[in-house]
């Protein structure tokens, strides 16, 4: 429960990179490939198609829901734990004032 915070926000970060990552990758494989078309179009064109097909496509969006839910979970557990400390506390303190108005 202590661990899971740091955890979440390090699984987020590490998303957040992977994904400025591909977006600057993809920017400059377009850029360079527009720029080679020019050049020689057909034997571009394959070599281009053989190496998109080798990017891994991570399924971002589930990780993302998955990351949210834990981290709802987590939230909810420590709601619950201050709302029976609060319990407690108050139900002590009640019997503590109980206890010392009744020793008349």
């Amino acid at each position: 429960m202590f661990l899971l915070p740091s955890k979440i926000r390090n699984s987020v970060i590490s998303i957040a990179e992977y994904e400025t990552s591909n977006i600057w990758t993809d920017y400059f494989i377009n850029r360079d490939y527009k720029y080679l078309a020019r050049i020689e179009k057909p034997l571009i064109d394959s070599y281009f198609k053989e190496l998109f097909d080798e990017f891994a496509k991570y399924p971002l969006k589930q990780l993302r829901e998955i990351i949210d839910f834990l981290e709802r979970c987590r939230t909810k557990t420590v709601e619950m734990i201050i709302i029976i400390l609060a319990a407690l506390i108050g139900g002590s303190v009640g019997a503590l004032i109980t206890f010392f108005f009744t020793q008349r």
